[in-house]
């Protein structure tokens, strides 16, 4: 073989031969790589020192092998690692042997081998004798854990020893703080009650000693009280107010101890902000996380913890929860609820849905408005003004009825024959005309005709679809467009072809010369169509005041889901009032304005207008689903009249004011007459006046807040007020009517799933100025008479637990009656408080069995010395909690605790 000399070999150390000189050097290589040859002259790798870890080692140590290496030549190395326990060979690989069983006195090593491309170093080996481990002590525990007088107790301790040796016990018992050492495991001697008892235990191999370990504390003849149930009062807490954290299912001890109430609140970071009950304003900050925790004491042993977490309040004005949220120094000033209206109504009949639809006028011309408020089956209830006195709470049966009217779907009230007295129309969808099932029709009472029977017949004018299934009058308005003295009738068709599929239409009618009868809608005086397939103008039509100037109404009808400015973004055309009435395509109309963003769906709903500045010209509002960030809140936006005024194309970019709800599904704006532009205050300027009939609530902006502009906000409203329960679907429909003459207007509402008297019986709610009527001035959900010592009756629904939060809130607790005199003039004043619900056990009363079934105790654990229940209270585990029923029972009843309720704060 051919070998370099010395010499030559250095020099040429780190350089490769060509492949020819490797071939020609190279014949007698037998081409594996464990003897290939190197004509380098290799160095051979080497290794430094092998250590074990850790030093010293026991039965139950993972060991590792770190290797020190060394190679002249930098090439790569590679490691072999062969594991012996007292010589034989372990089925491991790698440089870590995990932890097994072993002994001590046993010897582990390993021998590592090294490498490189072309040939083996020389191995190297460590060693290790496994050292002897101390015993360990996993636990030690008293049983019986809760010892009661009399019982023996055992220490009981848990551990071992990793090398197997076995282990000699030692024990200490405490007793009272006296310790005493070298006692067996059991102690079994009397000890009085409240004896504060713990073990200690420690283990020895005879050469190591574990260490250590002591037992929790127990108190002889004491167990531990219950855990308590919370609630944050406010939820969340705000950061200007801060926030109190409220027992509302008390502890039970027991042993009948005395209990006392230890709290801790805690930021994210794990830092403690609080220790008592209640954290004052400052202590939070706006969406960072807390958590408060509170435990029952009784003086030796404490309960598990009850916990909640919470993000704080992030500033924005909650309404109706009597919390300054946004800091500004006022609380829901303007918050009212639906009870607070001065009247109302509530259906009787389940199902009946009183309030699908809403209108008022003078239908008589005695000065005041009448309430027209129609129902699901077809049916129209008319409270003449006369008879909406306004020390009448609860409204007696309507004047007239009218009933027949199919599938209702709006109502309209102007001056069509010119005699001044307001005249009725009303979309029946469900009428079968001559053209046959479901073609639809308008029906016209005029206001000389009304009285109670069928409409049909009562009726004088009838205009009727034209095609079988056609379901027409989805959208009706009454206006003078063309300024005779005689106001004109206007029909939207959303699905007609018109021409193109499903393009919509509006059909115009003359006053002037609509008679009496039987008329199709090819007999309209005009028609507008929507022009583009799919468009469905005519889903909704309005007459509104002057936009242009010119002293006469003008026509707004949308197309929802006409492609405007985007996709869906929908379209709605202003007709300016002339002599002649206008005919044409959407595109045509004098003002033309598309939603700017993808479904936007402009002109779902009937659009409104007043003159919010003062300069002559109405501004106009249209609303819209969805652009905002939540899902279906219903946006508002209005235009300004003098922008308006001239015509032309606008995008609902172009608003002055944009009003948004801030919660999902809250439909501001999104049901048929649930928006209105008027002047509500008597100030000469028209405010804004809607329904959020997803939400259950309308709100009111005053002009002043209006002509600021900008974008606006549910929790900007200058006045809200909130449904009595949120699925009555309050709100969807609202009106403004001056039903007592006085020159100033009442709001109108319906809840047209109400179920105060039967289920989804519907209701009607007249607030009158200013609003907001049976608060006491410091509690907007209570009634206190005058007096804030006095029993309190908050008529804001919530579940049993929630209502005595909101009792504590105000230093009080839910009131229980402690004799039958209490009970009668508690029951009396809760029925004298909402008149409609007389008989029905509807006010919470502080008495619950929920910690035991059977056993109703006060919120604060006691068991009552008086008893006034109907009849014996169900054993069904469901119904834990009290309600107190009307003066026709005059006793109580068992509920399900998460019903909600209206209840009773105890006097202070």
């Amino acid at each position: 073989m051919f070998t370099t000399p010395p010499p030559l070999r250095r020099a040429l150390h780190g350089w490769r031969p060509p492949l020819l000189l490797l071939a020609f050097v190279g014949a007698s290589c037998k081409g594996g790589p464990e003897d290939e040859p190197d004509p380098r002259g290799n160095n051979l790798p080497v290794i430094v020192s092998v250590t074990l870890s850790p030093d010293p080692a026991y039965a139950a140590s993972e060991l590792t092998a770190t290797v020190l290496t060394a190679d002249l030549d930098n090439d790569e190395v590679t490691l072999g690692y062969t594991w012996r326990l007292d010589g034989d060979e372990l089925d491991a690989e790698g440089a870590t042997l995990p932890a097994r069983a072993g002994v001590r006195g046993q010897e582990l090593s390993v021998e590592v081998t090294i490498r490189d491309l072309y040939g083996f170093g020389a191995p190297m080996s460590a060693a290790i004798v496994l050292s002897n481990s101390a015993p360990a002590l996993t636990a030690v525990t008293i049983d019986p854990e809760a010892p009661q007088l009399g019982d023996a107790l055992t220490c009981v301790a848990t551990g071992g020893d990793d090398d197997g040796d076995a282990l000699t016990w030692t024990y200490a018992w405490s007793i009272d703080g006296a310790l005493r050492t070298g006692q067996p495991p059991t102690l079994d001697e009397a000890l009085p009650r409240n004896t504060a008892v713990f073990c200690e235990a420690q283990a020895t191999d005879g050469e190591l000693t574990s260490a250590l370990l002591r037992s929790e504390t127990v108190y002889i003849g004491n167990a531990p009280p219950s855990a308590p149930g919370l609630a944050l009062v406010p939820d969340p807490p705000s950061t200007c107010l801060g926030g109190a954290v409220a027992v509302v299912t008390p502890s039970v001890d027991p042993d009948g101890d005395a209990l006392t109430y230890e709290s801790v609140w805690t930021h994210e970071s794990g830092a403690e902000v609080c220790a008592t009950a209640s954290c004052g304003g400052g202590v939070f900050n706006a969406g960072e996380s807390y958590t408060v925790s509170v435990v029952a004491f009784d003086g030796f042993l404490r309960s598990t913890p009850s916990t909640i977490t919470f993000t704080a309040n992030q500033g924005a004005e909650v309404f109706g929860n009597n919390v300054d949220d946004d800091c500004d120094g006022l609380t829901d000033e303007w918050v009212s609820r639906a009870w607070e209206a001065q009247q109302h109504s509530h259906g009787a009949t389940a199902s009946a849905e009183l309030g699908t639809t809403l209108a008022a006028g003078d239908l008589d011309g005695d000065g005041r408005d009448e309430l027209l408020v129609g129902d699901a089956n077809g049916g129209v209830s008319i409270w003449r003004g006369r008879s909406l006195s306004p020390g009448q709470a609860v409204l007696g049966a309507a004047d007239w009825s009218l009933t027949g009217a199919i599938s209702p779907s709006s109502m309209a009230l102007g001056d069509l024959d010119g005699d001044g007295l307001a005249d009725l129309v009303i979309g029946a969808l469900g009428f079968d005309g001559a053209a046959g099932q479901d073609s639809g029709a308008a029906l016209v009472v005029y206001g000389a005709d009304m009285g109670s029977g069928d409409i049909s017949t009562r009726a004088a004018l009838r205009v009727e679809g034209d095609t079988k299934s056609q379901r027409f009058g989805e959208a009706v308005a009454i206006g003078d467009l063309d300024g005779d003295g005689y106001a004109e009738l206007a029909l939207g068709d959303p699905n007609v072809d018109a021409p193109a599929r499903e393009a919509g239409a509006v059909y115009l009618f003359s006053g002037a010369t609509l008679g009496s009868g039987v008329m199709t809608i090819s007999s309209a005086d005009a028609v507008l169509e929507g022009g583009v397939r799919s468009s469905r103008l005519g889903a909704s039509v309005a007459f509104v005041p002057d936009l242009s100037g010119d002293g006469l109404v003008e026509l707004v009808a949308g197309a929802y889901d006409a492609d405007g400015a985007d996709t869906d973004g929908g379209r709605v055309g202003v007709w300016f009032g002339g002599s002649t009435l206008p005919t044409g395509y959407l595109s045509a109309a004098d003002v033309v304005i598309d939603g700017a963003l993808t479904e936007t769906r402009l002109g779902r709903e009937p659009g409104a207008a007043g003159d919010v500045d003062g300069d002559g010209l109405a501004e106009l509002v249209l609303g819209g689903e969805a652009t905002g960030d939540v899902l279906t809140p219903g946006t508002l936006f209005l235009f300004s009249g003098a922008a308006l005024s001239a015509g032309g194309g606008f995008t609902t970019d172009d608003a002055f004011v944009t009003v948004e709800a801030t919660t999902d599904d809250a439909a501001l704006g999104l049901y048929g007459g649930a928006l209105t532009l008027t002047d509500a205050d008597g100030d000469g300027l028209a405010d804004l006046f809607v329904g959020a009939g997803g939400a259950g609530a309308i709100h009111w902006w005053n002009a002043e807040t209006l002509a600021l502009g900008g974008a606006l906000t549910t929790e900007h409203a200058d006045l809200t007020i909130t449904a009595q329960a949120a699925e009555d679907r309050f709100g969807r429909w609202t009106a403004v009517g001056d039903t007592d003459g006085d020159g100033l207007v009442e709001l109108i509402t319906t809840a047209a799933r109400d179920a105060t008297l039967a289920e989804r019986g519907g209701a009607l709610y007249v607030f009158r100025p200013p609003w907001v009527g049976g608060g006491d001035g410091w509690e907007p959900d209570c009634d206190d008479g005058g007096s804030e010592g006095e029993l309190l009756l908050c008529r804001a629904a919530r579940s049993w637990v929630d209502a005595q939060a909101f009792c504590a809130t105000l230093g009080r607790d839910l009131a229980l009656p402690s004799s039958t005199t209490d009970n009668s003039q508690w029951s009396s004043l809760a029925a004298g408080a909402w008149p409609p619900m007389t008989d029905q056990g509807q006010w919470w009363i502080g008495l619950t069995d929920a910690s035991t079934e059977g056993d109703w105790r006060d919120v604060h654990g006691v068991a009552p010395t008086f008893l006034a229940w109907g009849s014996s209270p169900s054993e069904d585990a469901g119904k834990n909690c009290a309600a107190l029923n009307g003066p026709a029972e005059g006793a109580w009843r068992d509920l399900n605790c998460d019903e909600a309720r209206f209840f009773l704060c105890g006097p202070d």
